[in-house]
């Protein structure tokens, strides 16, 4: 069974100076309650760690939310809570950050607790699409940041940035990611802006305050920025993800091949194996205060569960296998899954260049990237 690998942490951090008007995570904006967070989420480890017990664990990553607008002593204090209640022997420390919330000061502090990776949010440097994406931190900023980032020797870090925004030309876009390469990032995150429907963009598309971004323009953006990147030495080894080699996010990789994740913090998932063809995800409740008020009265604040069966667990494989440079290894799912795919259905794919298939791996192309929702209801 997998839990036998290592298993991955995830902590989520749900404190923000403002909600950026494309973003649906869960979040306050709100600081003042996150000295009782910090308090609660050590609560939370202490009740949850016995489940877990005899778990290894070898990733950690502080996502939100912005995890950088909590400070080095509590951080320390969260740290400290996980390496006394699990076995916790990280090889991966990721922490994601603003650019206006850090300086070298915090660098070196995240990196004396042994925080190993950032993940800048960076997004844009234009100013207008900086103002567009409602986000707190101007061009200055960002280069500034990067350079610090850069100097501070942490093993790996990432920026963030997204493409397809409503008239977007493809100059605007190619001198976006021109900009970024100039610090050499390690890891790059290139994702399509996308309308989430309970969001202030979408709010303002449907009242036409906003033109909707054009699916063609970002199709092209996304065959753009894969071949840049990919000609500059990068593996495109998931759909939005670039990285130089040894580089690849190694917590993230255990989303995507069904390796348990303990995730603590309000609205965070976790998953776990019960059986060889059994799993159970969860979710605690998306909400500070009944986070809070959980944890207060020694509960844990699991919202909700669900046991996944053969059949969603083959979906949930054939999906991210999709959606990963290395693609389906059909042997495996043959014997685990009893699925194959249909013959003609590869020959057509290959024919019209949406995947490739060598040996027992199917993987799809840039091409079939774009398609990837599509190819799967035909597979599935």
């Amino acid at each position: 069974m997998r839990d036998q690998q290592a298993a991955g942490i995830y902590v989520h951090v749900p404190f923000c100076r403002r909600r950026c008007p494309y973003c649906d995570f869960y979040l306050v904006t709100s600081l003042r309650y996150r000295e009782a967070f910090v308090e609660a989420l050590r609560r939370e480890i202490a009740l949850v760690a016995p489940q877990w017990e005899g778990m290894r664990f070898d990733t950690l990553y502080f996502g939100g939310g912005t995890p950088s607008q909590l400070s080095i002593a509590q951080l320390a204090h969260i740290l400290e809570a996980l390496h006394r209640h699990f076995a916790l022997h990280p090889v991966e420390v990721t922490l994601e950050a603003n650019p206006e919330d850090i300086d070298p000061d915090y660098l070196r502090g995240l990196r004396a607790l042994g925080i190993n990776r950032l993940s800048l949010g960076v997004q844009a440097f234009d100013k207008n699409r900086l103002a567009f994406l409602g986000r707190g931190h101007g061009e200055s900023q960002a280069r500034r940041a990067l350079d610090w980032v850069q100097e501070a020797g942490l093993r790996s870090f990432n920026v963030d940035l997204i493409f397809g925004l409503p008239g977007e030309s493809a100059e605007q876009w190619a001198a976006e990611l021109e900009y970024a390469l100039r610090w050499h990032p390690p890891h790059l995150s290139c994702y399509s802006l996308t309308i989430e429907p309970r969001t202030v963009l979408a709010w303002a598309i449907r009242k036409g305050r906003c033109p909707a971004p054009d699916e063609d323009q970002q199709a092209e953006r996304f065959l753009y920025t894969h071949e840049r990147l990919t000609g500059a030495g990068y593996q495109h080894y998931e759909v939005s993800n670039y990285a130089l080699p040894g580089h690849e996010s190694q917590h993230n990789r255990k989303y995507w091949h069904h390796i348990p994740y303990l995730g603590l913090g309000p609205s965070a998932h976790s998953f776990r194996w019960t059986g060889p063809d059994r799993a159970r995800r969860w979710a605690n409740v998306a909400s500070l205060r009944q986070y809070l008020r959980a944890l207060e009265a020694d509960r844990l604040p699991v919202a909700w569960s669900e046991e996944l069966g053969v059949e969603a667990l083959r979906t949930e494989a054939l999906l991210l296998g999709l959606r990963l440079q290395e693609g389906l290894d059909l042997q495996r799912l043959a014997n685990r899954y009893g699925w194959r795919p249909d013959p003609e259905l590869l020959r057509r794919w290959i024919a019209r260049g949406w995947a490739e298939y060598t040996g027992d791996r199917l993987r799809l192309t840039a091409q079939g990237w774009l398609l990837t929702d599509s190819l799967l209801l035909e597979c599935a």
